[in-house]
């Protein structure tokens, strides 16, 4: 049975910063920042995306099947940070949904992630379905055609649940994700074949099989 998603308040110009991670490997003056633009004001802003779950018959994390998560667009915030080699970061609740616009974002509730913890690794209980409200993944910004296939760290957050975490180096018992570009201004996220497909808590007691892929979009402006 599914829950009710709940209603979180996410900062994520913090999450952003505990988020990141290494040093960027692109210089400051990206071609794909200047897409974003400043609009007069000055200062970098975020680069906005489009980002679809491609939910596969046999992914652990989908949408909520309401569409793409696209930046400004039924309380979603989607983009790559103003900073060189910008992680690919998403929020679901940064803006409540108005009443004029609940056709279109499907109601007013708050657009979610799902994520389906009836598959557990070995040592957990199984949890049901959960949803989710931010994600961040490292670094997609900075991967070109040429490097082909690359492995970053992706971040989940379950609200009042837990971080989920692809991360060999923070967990060995998971991996990384694939992050490849597929044409310009086009990624696709992708977890690897099973067993390397589970994500741990941060707690690290509970950990879960989720696979999951994801095309990343650059949005015109």
């Amino acid at each position: 049975m599914k829950l009710k998603p709940h209603l979180a308040v996410l900062l994520l110009a913090a999450f952003a910063v505990g988020c990141d991670q290494g040093t960027p490997t692109v210089p400051s003056d990206d071609p794909l920042l200047g897409k974003g633009g400043n609009k007069g004001s000055g200062k970098p802003e975020w680069v906005p995306l489009s980002m679809t779950f491609w939910d596969d018959g046999n992914d652990g994390i989908t949408s909520d099947g309401r569409g793409p998560y696209e930046h400004e667009v039924c309380g979603v915030r989607a983009g790559f940070p103003p900073n060189p080699g910008g992680d690919a970061i998403m929020g679901t609740d940064r803006w409540p949904i108005k009443p004029k616009d609940s056709e279109k974002c499907g109601g007013r509730d708050p657009r979610w992630i799902e994520m389906d913890l009836n598959v557990p690794d070995v040592g957990t209980e199984p949890g049901g379905i959960l949803p989710g409200s931010f994600m961040n993944i490292d670094s997609v910004q900075a991967i070109t055609v040429a490097d082909g296939s690359v492995l970053r760290r992706a971040v989940f957050m379950i609200s009042d649940f837990c971080f989920l975490v692809f991360d060999e180096e923070e967990d060995p018992r998971t991996s990384k994700v694939w992050v490849r570009q597929e044409a310009e201004g086009t990624w696709t996220v992708q977890t690897q074949a099973p067993p390397n497909d589970v994500a741990y808590c941060r707690d690290g007691v509970r950990g879960y099989h989720l696979p999951f892929g994801i095309t990343v979009s650059l949005l015109e402006n």
